[in-house]
Formats: structure tokens, C-alpha cells, sequence
């Protein structure tokens, strides 16, 4: 099993050619056996919230926001990046993706955040967040998770989803966030910790 999850998450990290192909399988798996998937009512899906006196919106985003997507990412000053490739046609296709629930954190109308939600077969489902220069710290990253968090284990309870997250060691905010959020190492893969909720 080490070795399974030590595997997963180096394709992952190297954006290989075979978690490609693993992405576009689980979009044709849920387009065929998880059509309502999308159409659900999200009730936990927080979309307006105050966070130490300013107030922000989540919203679902598609490829029209790639660019503005393109822009928020290009000014990251860390190597630790969404789990995907980040050119402006990869943005498109993955906002496009059917497998993928991916939304944007917004201080007015300016894109401060980026959340991710990948759910592949055999009921997994895989959060990541990113948060805009300027803006980190200030707790969106756990609030973001949290809020995820219910939508999986509460709006799509029926599809009985379990939780993982994949985390290279170094990314000491990321691993301190996910524990914040609710989430416990099960195992250690080597350069990677994964998570579960």
C-alpha cells in the first residue's frame, strides 16, 4: 500500500502522462454513472462569509476563468503548486472537466483563491487549495477545506466519498492546515504524507 500511495503521488506531482490518463478515465466514469453528480443542491456550499472583519465569496468556476486562473497562479512565489499541469490550455480543460468541482474564493471581483475538488472512482475524492499572494494566512485555506468538507461527507453523502490528500513533507502550511481542518496521516509514502478525513 506504500508503495501504491508513493507512486500515485510522484505521477501526480511530475503532472505525468499517466495521471492524465487517469484524470480523463474518471471524467468519462462520471459522465456515464454519476450524471445527477452535478445538478445537486449544494446546501453546505458556503458561498458569502466574513473572515476576521472582510467578507468573501466561493464560486464555482469554469474555463472562462482560466486566465484570470493563469494569472493568480503565475504570481505564486512557492514551488508548491495545484496538482496539475498550469499552463493557461490545461486550466481550461481541467475547469472543463466533469470529475473535477473546482471553484474560486473572491474578494469583491478579484480571484483571491482556488479550490479543488477531484473525485475519482472507487469513491475517492481529493481536496487542494491555493491561496493568492497577500491573502495567505489569513485562514481561507482551512475555511475553504472545511466547507468542502461538508459539501463531500453531507450534499454527496450518497456517494459515500472518502476523503484523501496527498502532501509532499516540505509543505509544513499545507500539512498544518489539513490537520487544523479535520484530517489524520494515515501513512507515511516517503516524500509524501497522506491524509485522511
Amino acid at each position: 500500500m506504500k508503495k501504491l500511495y508513493s507512486l500515485v503521488a510522484k505521477l501526480n506531482d511530475e503532472n505525468s502522462p499517466i495521471f492524465d490518463l487517469i484524470v480523463f478515465m474518471s471524467e468519462i466514469y462520471f459522465r456515464i454513472f454519476f450524471r445527477k453528480f452535478y445538478k445537486k443542491e449544494l446546501v453546505n456550499f458556503l458561498r458569502k462569509f466574513e473572515l476576521r472583519g472582510k467578507t468573501y465569496e466561493i464560486r464555482k468556476i469554469d474555463e472562462r476563468f482560466a486566465l484570470e486562473l493563469y494569472r493568480m497562479l503565475s504570481n505564486l512565489r512557492t514551488e508548491f503548486m495545484p496538482p496539475h499541469r498550469n499552463d493557461l490550455a490545461s486550466l481550461k480543460r481541467i475547469l472543463k472537466n466533469k470529475s473535477f468541482f473546482a471553484t474560486g474564493i473572491f474578494d469583491g471581483e478579484k480571484l483571491i483563491g482556488y479550490g479543488l475538488g477531484r473525485f475519482f472512482p472507487l469513491r475517492r475524492a481529493v481536496p487542494a487549495v491555493v491561496i493568492a499572494e497577500g491573502y495567505q494566512g489569513k485562514g481561507l485555506y482551512v475555511l475553504w477545506s472545511r466547507i468542502m468538507f461538508k459539501v463531500v461527507k453531507e450534499d454527496f453523502r450518497e456517494y459515500k466519498f472518502n476523503m484523501f490528500s496527498t502532501v509532499d513533507k516540505r509543505n509544513k502550511i499545507a500539512i498544518n492546515n489539513n490537520l487544523k481542518t479535520g484530517f489524520k496521516i494515515v501513512l507515511d509514502a516517503g516524500d509524501f504524507l497522506v491524509f485522511r478525513a
